[in-house]
């Protein structure tokens, strides 16, 4: 197990992927940078990074909630969650890092199957994106 909110005790390229799903969201900006870096360094050049996240998206067009700032605080103030995210923020982040590719794609379709792990009950509420280490 490793604490994605710190340095990460593994050597570089050390990855044949990364998969997190409802993860991040836990993490502060400055965190999931932090942690987004250290994906980056562990990950083996070409491998792929999958993140699947809570999106506003989602719960702004749930029913379940009458006034958008209902379903904001949803998202930001349950569950621990300390950040909120969007594809476009996210890849956005990756590519500064240097990822490559990273790009918004769909529950279990990608570019490698073995980081399909998405969970079924999870899907309505997420969205995905994957990058790539050059």
């Amino acid at each position: 197990m490793l604490d994605s909110s710190k340095t990460w005790k593994c050597p570089d390229s050390y990855w044949d992927g990364i998969f997190t799903e409802h993860t991040l969201e836990h993490l502060d900006y400055l965190q999931v940078f932090n942690c987004l870096k250290e994906c980056f360094r562990t990950l083996k050049t070409g491998a792929y990074l999958r993140i699947v996240l809570p999106g506003y998206q989602a719960a702004l067009s749930n029913d379940s909630y009458p006034y958008p700032a209902l379903a904001v605080g949803y998202l930001t103030q349950t569950h621990g969650h300390t950040s909120v995210w969007d594809a476009d923020l996210l890849c956005a982040l990756l590519s500064e890092i240097g990822f490559s590719d990273a790009k918004e794609c769909s529950f279990r379709q990608g570019s490698d199957p073995k980081l399909f792990l998405d969970l079924p009950e999870r899907k309505s509420d997420s969205f995905y994106v994957e990058a790539r280490r050059p």
